[in-house]
């Protein structure tokens, strides 16, 4: 009786955590369909929005590869750290757009490096110009970014070591993530942002815009 009384509390909990599992999953698509709107809305752009969400697959991939190498399984708790996660790399790739926008911006306004006519241009600059404006919104960002995720991932190491079944899996996915995601976020976001801009031509940043911020 009690093996059996057993077996039915275990395929309970198995049903219980398969439920929640699946009401995580609504949940993170809910919420990642409100991120894109929210960030079409802020941008009034789809590409700059898809350049940002592309962090979420570089950070995932990391955490993915952590709980691989750690021997972890995807739970109801590493669900809770990649949501968290999500948060944390897509606030540095905002900030790291925000940032290129503003050096672009600057030598729009100050009228340096502009694109001549016949002169192709790359949000009103040439090209060397922009890719610099590229690597400087990467060199001000790297040590802020750099710091955000040494205190992070040094904060849930001692979950991620001694934490139990119930929050070694999250610390991991977490730390891991942070790691591959904000060192590809420094060097594959500013690089698709340049394939975006010299190969499909998109505007980053509109001369006008500029000029009225200017003003």
């Amino acid at each position: 009786r009690s093996s059996a009384a057993s077996d039915v509390y275990k395929r309970q909990e198995l049903e219980e955590t398969a439920s929640a599992q699946g009401q995580m999953g609504l949940s993170f698509q809910i919420t990642l369909a409100l991120l894109i709107l929210l960030l079409i809305i802020q941008y009034n752009s789809l590409s700059k929005a898809f350049l940002i969400l592309v962090t979420i697959p570089l950070a995932t991939t990391g955490s993915f590869v952590g709980m691989w190498l750690f021997g972890l399984p995807m739970g109801f708790m590493e669900m809770l750290g990649l949501l968290a996660l999500v948060g944390i790399v897509l606030n540095a790739a905002i900030v790291y757009v925000e940032f290129a926008e503003m050096q672009i911006r600057s030598r729009l306004a100050d009228g340096r490096d502009l694109a001549q006519n016949g002169q192709r241009s790359y949000s009103g600059l040439t090209r060397s110009a922009f890719r610099e404006c590229l690597a400087e919104a990467g060199q001000l960002r790297l040590l802020p970014i750099a710091l955000t995720t040494l205190t992070t991932a040094g904060g849930l190491l001692p979950l991620a070591m001694s934490g139990g079944p119930l929050f070694e899996g999250m610390a991991t996915a977490i730390i891991a993530g942070l790691l591959v995601g904000s060192v590809l976020t420094l060097f594959v976001l500013p690089a698709l942002v340049a394939l975006f801009v010299e190969w499909f031509r998109i505007r980053f940043v509109h001369e006008a815009e500029s000029f009225a911020d200017a003003q």
